[in-house]
């Protein structure tokens, strides 16, 4: 295993305990320039790369893009870099400071496929993922909306549309100009081309709210 530690200025003696070799370096084209001399592979290397970096983003992007699972060191806790760093495909956040029980606990529980996180910022991570997975399944229902509503004639999507704001069809009628018969046709096309069988149906299909 290869610990390659990407730091500017913080180093410790602690990192020197780590199971396998230990590189410490400044920058992104050191480390790429260590890996290729040890002919590692992505599996054999973990990256630890200082918080403080002035270039952690892009060095996180760059690693995680190649495959190389990434653990961000910081001297300083910071929950809003935890959050972009963790969405950038860091699998770990932790302190410097830790010890070399620690630092190889860490290790292990990333090199096993998990996450390592403080417990501290453990609570709001997951509000964070929770409200990350209603914002995607309300995504899934506006496009899945959408794709319905491309399936109807202009005409039909104006009476649907109507619908969904709770007009009865007399209503509908008045705000599009049409007949009350014509608004009952449109909605039984309607019907027909979304595989619903009333207007409660057709709500629940439409309403990416719902």
């Amino acid at each position: 295993m290869l610990n390659l530690f990407i730091t500017e200025q913080f180093n410790s003696p602690r990192w020197q305990r780590l199971d396998g070799e230990c590189r410490v370096v400044g920058a992104l084209a050191e480390a790429q320039a260590v890996i290729n001399e040890q002919e590692s592979s992505t599996e054999q290397v973990v990256i630890w790369l200082m918080a403080d970096h002035s270039q952690v983003e892009s060095i996180c992007r760059s690693c995680v893009g190649d495959g190389y699972k990434v653990l961000v060191l910081y001297t300083k806790p910071d929950s809003d870099q935890m959050k972009r760093l963790i969405g950038l495909g860091a699998r770990g956040y932790a302190s410097a400071a830790a010890s070399a029980d620690g630092l190889a606990k860490i290790s292990e529980v990333v090199c096993q496929g998990g996450l390592w996180l403080p417990d501290q910022f453990l609570a709001n991570l997951v509000g964070l993922t929770q409200k990350t997975m209603r914002r995607r399944a309300s995504d899934k229902k506006q496009l899945a909306a959408e794709h319905a509503l491309a399936q109807l004639s202009k005409r039909e999507a104006d009476v649907c549309k109507a619908v969904l704001d709770g007009l009865t069809n007399n209503q509908i009628a008045e705000r599009l100009f049409i007949s009350e018969r014509t608004v009952k046709e449109h909605l039984t096309q309607s019907f027909r081309k979304l595989d619903v069988k009333d207007r409660l149906q057709l709500v629940l299909k439409l309403n990416p709210r719902g």
